[in-house]
């Protein structure tokens, strides 16, 4: 199809891009063409992506549309021929490297989980004087990043600066304000992957000793690193991305000490299969876990604990951590989730779990901060504690950690998780959370399921009940602090299972969807001078304690000398 065209008229500013030309500009159609690529120069051959910053313009990306003829690389769109763009030009600034697109347009990179941010410099180029009028979005790995507003040829150039950390897949659109397509010739200047690395094959590790470096698996049957010995094992100072899990341990007895790394996860783009742990071991004898950066993973997971309560550090510490939308979501096999709370959709998955750690003493999950968002992570509980026990000298000590957000996929639909389960499972004890600021979490903030000698105390829970879109939460609505026994016996003191001092605020989003600040059944435990903020069970919460809260968190943080991610 041939649009019919229209000639630009420039403003002054814009003036001197003509003089160099011996004929003046024919500008865009008013409607669109065909979907166009860019085209096969060989002066535009992809580079592959370098440690530091590169160019974004010589990349290729995997799939690209364009509004009118092919879009540009370090050159304006111009025309619908190839290569008929010019200087990259935005309010008299020229760029020598950047993208040139026209409404609507949509380019797409796989940015395979190398680089921390994306940077550009955005506006409707000067060719088409104060003219033209569109919108740039960023999205991330599916979920949108950055939006411009309106911006047409006189707007002032906007600065872009978008966290990619982790990400697969960059998708840069330019859509058509609302006014038609005529005109709406727009770039992406001096766009940028900035903080980039690169990566070694998967790592199998078969002997002790301490083991820096990037390490990527694409395999999803394959971890990024196996530890594969039962000497001690130290992963530090790494970058990790992976189809399958993080850190994988094969041997019984492991000793392993995980600290200042990054780790990825990526989808592991088989319909069906759930994305991978961080760390999956079990029959471990130690286990340390601190200052690492986790987005995407799967959380943590050990099981049947080979420590000895009597032998000093054979114990497992995960502290410090910063961990971003633990996702248990089961993959579509193209790119994407299987977003629906159906069984056999989604995985249950925790940032940590304990399964059958017996009589441990000294452990501890401390100061870790976990931000999950809606319809981008599906987190189970974020801690969980099943069939597990410290001991009467030595519980588990659950502390100071922030917990931010828990949703089912959709956020609306039947959930069971929530922010930390102290008891689960019908052989659980000695475990102890304070201090922990629990927000949004849905189904329940903190809760005992089961079992004895356990205690929440000094711990703040808020949860406004519904998203800013007004979309409510799930529907079960347990409570801001439950206590519950489901697996009854008589043999257990249940008065030693006991919430105190704790600040609840569980909100109620709207009548009929109420929602109790606590929860205690029958012989389940005791509540000792706790407090419900607001003090009126129908009273909605006020938003701004939610993000109160995580200042305070920060501070306190911050006043204890704690690093929280990598050093």
């Amino acid at each position: 199809m041939t649009a019919p065209a229209h000639r630009s008229t420039l403003t002054p500013r814009a003036l001197f891009l003509l003089a160099a030309l011996s004929t003046a500009l024919s500008a865009c159609g008013s409607g669109p063409s065909p979907a166009a690529t860019a085209p096969g120069s060989p002066l535009l051959q992809p580079l592959s992506i370098d440690p530091g910053d590169n160019t974004l313009s010589y990349e290729t990306p995997v799939s690209a549309t364009n509004g009118w003829g092919p879009y540009e690389n370090n050159m304006s769109n111009g025309e619908k021929a190839a290569g008929d763009g010019r200087t990259l030009t935005l309010n008299g600034t020229t760029y020598a490297t950047g993208l040139g697109v026209h409404a609507n347009s949509d380019l797409v990179y796989n940015v395979g989980a190398q680089c921390r941010t994306f940077t550009a410099q955005i506006g409707v180029d000067d060719e088409v004087g104060a003219n033209g009028s569109v919108v740039f979005q960023v999205f991330v790995d599916g979920v949108k990043r950055f939006d411009s507003g309106r911006m047409d040829g006189s707007s002032a150039t906007q600065a872009v600066n978008v966290d990619i950390e982790g990400a697969e897949r960059l998708r840069l659109v330019v859509t058509d304000a609302g006014d038609g397509i005529s005109y709406d010739h727009a770039d992406w200047a001096d766009a940028k992957l900035r903080n980039c690395l690169t990566y070694s094959a998967p790592l199998t590790i078969t002997a002790g000793g301490t083991y820096s470096g990037n390490w990527r698996s694409l395999d999803p049957n394959v971890p990024a690193v196996k530890v594969a010995t039962s000497a001690p094992v130290v992963i530090e100072n790494c970058t990790l991305s992976s189809r399958n899990d993080s850190v994988k341990v094969s041997s019984g007895n492991a000793q392993v000490t995980i600290r200042n790394c990054r780790a990825y996860g990526l989808n592991p783009n088989v319909s069906g299969q759930f994305p991978g742990r961080f760390f999956r071991g079990d029959y471990l004898k130690s286990l340390r876990i601190e200052n690492n950066f986790l987005n995407k993973t799967a959380g943590i997971s050990t099981q049947y604990f080979q420590g000895s309560p009597s032998v000093a550090g054979e114990t497992i510490t995960i502290r410090y951590n910063r961990v971003r939308n633990i996702e248990g979501r089961a993959s579509d096999g193209a790119d994407g989730w299987q977003s629906t709370n159906a069984a056999g959709t989604f995985d249950r998955v925790q940032f940590v779990q304990f399964n059958n750690v017996d009589n441990i003493q000294g452990a501890e999950i401390a100061w870790n901060r976990v931000d999950n968002e809606p319809r981008n992570s599906r987190v189970e509980d974020n801690i969980n504690i099943y069939d597990s026990n410290g001991t009467a000298t030595s519980p588990i000590l659950i502390h100071d950690n922030l917990i931010n957000g828990a949703y089912a996929t959709p956020p609306d639909g039947d959930y069971s998780g929530g922010g930390i389960l102290l008891g689960d499972g019908c052989h659980v004890s000695y475990v102890e959370a304070y201090g922990n600021t629990v927000l949004e979490t849905s189904n329940y903030g903190m809760a005992v399921a089961n079992g004895h000698h356990m205690t929440i105390r000094n711990n703040t829970i808020y949860g406004l009940g519904k998203l800013s879109d007004g979309t409510y939460l799930d529907q079960n609505n347990d409570a801001g602090i439950y206590l519950r026994n489901y697996c009854s016996s008589d043999t257990i003191d249940r008065t030693t299972v006991v919430a105190r001092d704790n600040t609840v605020g569980w909100g109620t989003p709207s009548p009929g969807n109420e929602r109790a600040r606590w929860d205690i059944s029958n012989n389940a435990g005791t509540t000792l001078n706790n407090t419900s903020v607001p003090l009126g069970q129908s009273t909605p919460i006020d938003p701004n304690l939610i993000q109160q809260a995580i200042t305070d968190w920060q501070n306190r943080a911050a006043s204890n000398g704690v690093v929280v991610g990598p050093r």
